[in-house]
């Protein structure tokens, strides 16, 4: 017997293509920012600090109490390290 939700399509499930898609744009992406990580704009400290917070997902304290200095200026250098990428972009 169908019921009523039956009926109703569901839309939480995924279109194998659209996920091959979201994929493969996650990968270029991360390939991006592998190389602008890897380029000359940013100085061994900066690179490693961006590397640790965002794809290692340190906190701004655990990368701070790695270099002996404040989350404030490890926020504050990740944040240069950002404009000059951006700057480059």
């Amino acid at each position: 017997m169908k019921t009523y939700a039956s009926n109703i399509p569901d839309t939480s499930a995924c279109d194998p293509a659209q996920l091959a898609m979201d994929k493969e744009q996650k990968q270029n992406l991360k390939n991006t920012i592998g190389s602008l990580l890897n380029c000359q704009l940013l100085s061994d400290k900066q690179r490693n600090q961006i590397y640790k917070y965002y794809f290692e997902k340190k906190t701004l304290l655990q990368i701070g109490k790695e270099y002996g200095v404040t989350r404030e200026a490890i926020r504050q250098n990740i944040q240069k390290g950002l404009n000059k990428i951006k700057e480059y972009v």
